[in-house]
């Protein structure tokens, strides 16, 4: 690999009810390897696999990297355009890869995936090597963010998205508990990081700064109310 600092984001494109949309998934470096977070979009019949799949090899070539340099895969949270392709992508590792998800959503994730491989659940504090995890539930049951302490870095998952430079929640239909999740922001908000990265959305300037305003303005228009 080019890069023993890396942290790459993967853009994938799909379609969903026939709007163009986006998710990220992220290559980041380790002393031995990379680690993959999230496994692209596949709708249940399949389709987008093959993007998916096609995106993440290229993100892999850009970096002088292969597919057995994937050390570990960790899915933030059981939705299909966060581990639409976990199958595929271990198939893909020559060795024996290592597969993580928050606790309480490994069950759906394997159900819902058809993955037949072991997932291990992912707890408040655990490292993935360089990656913490922090409990995020609300968008799901089992959602997590993680953090590259030595980067400064946070990866959001779902918890919140950007819209054209701006913070935005993600829609309330794909969300299991709004109030948790509200919970969940608040208690990110609270952290220190120079960079976010957003499983939707491109990066923001200033992004806790940012994110702190964003939920002070949401609960000054709730005591409006």
């Amino acid at each position: 690999m080019k890069n023993i600092n890396l942290i790459d984001p993967v853009k994938i494109e799909y379609l969903y009810k026939e709007d163009s949309l986006e998710v990220h998934c992220f290559l980041v470096s380790h002393e031995n390897g990379l680690i993959l977070v999230d496994a692209g979009y596949a709708e249940d019949d399949g389709s987008g696999k093959a993007r998916s799949l096609e995106q993440i090899e290229a993100a892999l070539v850009r970096n002088l990297a292969n597919w057995d340099d994937i050390s570990d895969v960790i899915v933030t949270h059981a939705h299909r355009d966060h581990f639409g392709v976990l199958t595929e992508v271990v198939a893909k590792i020559p060795h024996k890869s290592k597969v993580w998800a928050g606790s309480a959503d490994v069950q759906s994730i394997k159900a819902q995936s058809h993955f037949e491989g072991e997932i291990a659940g992912l707890h408040e504090g655990n490292f993935v090597k360089v990656l913490r995890t922090i409990s995020t539930p609300g968008h799901t049951a089992g959602h997590i963010c993680l953090v590259h302490d030595q980067a400064s870095v946070l990866f959001m998952g779902d918890l919140v998205d950007t819209l054209k430079g701006y913070l935005a929640r993600p829609p309330t239909e794909f969300t299991e508990d709004q109030a948790l999740a509200e919970k969940s922001l608040e208690k990110v908000a609270q952290l220190d990081f120079a960079r976010v990265l957003f499983s939707h959305g491109e990066e923001i300037s200033k992004p806790v700064q940012a994110l702190r305003l964003f939920l002070a303005d949401s609960n000054n228009q709730s005591g409006e109310k």
